[in-house]
């Protein structure tokens, strides 16, 4: 039998269409391992404070969203007193895999939805990051090096939480 013949045009061009393909899949995971990072220290930023303020006084709920660095949680802030670069708090939205939601409208605290345990919008006993305000962007530092969770967090007549 005869054996046919390779045409090197052909083979080059198969060769050629596996390395593209093997250079995309490669990108590809590049990229989507770097989605979601901010920043390489895990700083999310970027957050106009006074627009945070405007839209919690509107809604009357803390601003949520998916973890932007990792993706693994969901957090929230919350914004206690008048002066937009004080008051910070920002904190996970779910405990042990399980998502918060307000208890009905107008309400001030979250109903986790696995054991219905109630957490005010404040965060109170629940883990908490450091927020900072630059140049009026909220920064949350979501690997700090000392994350708290909060037990007890007293309220004054003016609405504002104390320091300390």
């Amino acid at each position: 039998m005869p054996v046919a013949r390779t045409e090197p045009r052909r083979a080059l061009a198969a060769a050629l269409v596996v390395v593209v393909a093997a250079l995309l899949v490669v990108l590809l995971v590049v990229f989507l391992n770097d989605q979601g990072t901010s920043s390489g220290d895990g700083v999310f930023g970027g957050l106009d404070a006074e627009t945070l303020v405007e839209r919690q006084e509107e809604d009357g709920v803390p601003f949520c969203v998916d973890d932007p660095v990792d993706g693994l949680r969901p957090i929230c802030v919350f914004h206690t007193g008048a002066d937009p670069d004080t008051g910070w708090v920002a904190y996970d939205a779910q405990v042990e895999g399980c998502a918060f939601e307000p208890l009905f409208e107008g309400a001030t605290e979250f109903v986790d939805s696995c054991t219905g345990d109630t957490y005010p919008f404040t965060g109170e006993g629940l883990f908490q990051y450091d927020v900072a305000v630059e140049s009026g962007e909220l920064e949350i530092d979501l690997d700090g090096d000392d994350p708290t969770t909060t037990t007890a967090t007293t309220v004054v007549e003016s609405g504002e939480v104390p320091e300390g």
